[in-house]
């Protein structure tokens, strides 16, 4: 782990100041973009990330991540589960063997 890395994970996980505190709600974060991600999905309700084949919305990548997995299972002939994510041009994969259903 980079020094960087480290220090980041030292004060998100355990217990170092957040400076960042949510307007609207008690949680604080320790970045901005933090904030700005929880306002965002859990006070303006915006849901940016589509899923392409019905239409479901999701608040983050992962969230759409999870829905194609539980919903649509999309499976290619190498055994990687295949999700385009919008506003990127790559698809992304997923190894089966980490997949649980």
């Amino acid at each position: 782990m980079h020094k960087k890395n480290l220090a980041m994970h030292m004060m998100k996980v355990h217990g170092h100041p957040k400076p960042h505190a949510c307007p609207q709600c008690p949680k604080t974060f320790l970045t901005r973009t933090e904030l700005r991600v929880h306002e965002s999905a859990k006070h303006r309700g915006e849901k940016p990330f589509v899923c392409e084949e019905c239409g479901h919305r999701a608040s983050s990548r992962n969230g759409l991540q999870m829905h194609i997995k539980a919903i649509h299972r999309y499976w290619n002939t190498s055994g990687f589960l295949t999700v385009q994510v919008p506003n990127s041009s790559i698809p992304l994969r997923f190894s089966s063997i980490f997949i649980s259903f």
